[in-house]
């Protein structure tokens, strides 16, 4: 597969919406893939510390399961978070690394999405006290 057809490819699954983006009544998506699987990472990564405090708290200790979904949404969503600190501190991602962004993309939200799946099934005191 050639760059280009990687690229046009890429392009177009990430003009697609998907089921995190937010949307007001009647408008089309106002964030790209990318910014809807960012925000996603980042509400997850939220909850998933959040609930290992609460569990080491409780128990004096928190299930291994916390932390594989923690270091998962760290290695799938690396690049994305890369480019993020680099455009929030006033740069500007490469090429390259916008490729990465976008290859990277659907390991980063099944990731997010396996780990918010992993705290729905959270003991009943840890997921009650979760946003």
């Amino acid at each position: 597969m050639s760059l280009l057809t990687l690229l046009v490819a890429c392009h177009d699954d990430l003009s697609k919406p998907t089921a995190h983006m937010h949307t007001r009544a009647g408008s089309a998506p106002e964030q790209s893939r990318g910014e809807a699987v960012f925000r996603l990472q980042n509400a997850v990564m939220d909850q998933l510390i959040a609930a290992q405090l609460l569990a080491s708290a409780a128990h004096g200790t928190a299930d291994r399961g916390f932390a594989e979904c923690e270091e998962r949404l760290v290695e799938q969503c690396a690049r994305l978070n890369e480019a993020a600190n680099l455009s929030a501190s006033g740069g500007t991602p490469s090429v390259m690394l916008k490729l990465r962004v976008l290859v990277s993309l659907p390991g980063c939200e099944q990731s997010a999405l396996a780990a918010s799946n992993f705290l729905n099934r959270a003991p009943s005191f840890v997921s009650a006290a979760l946003p």
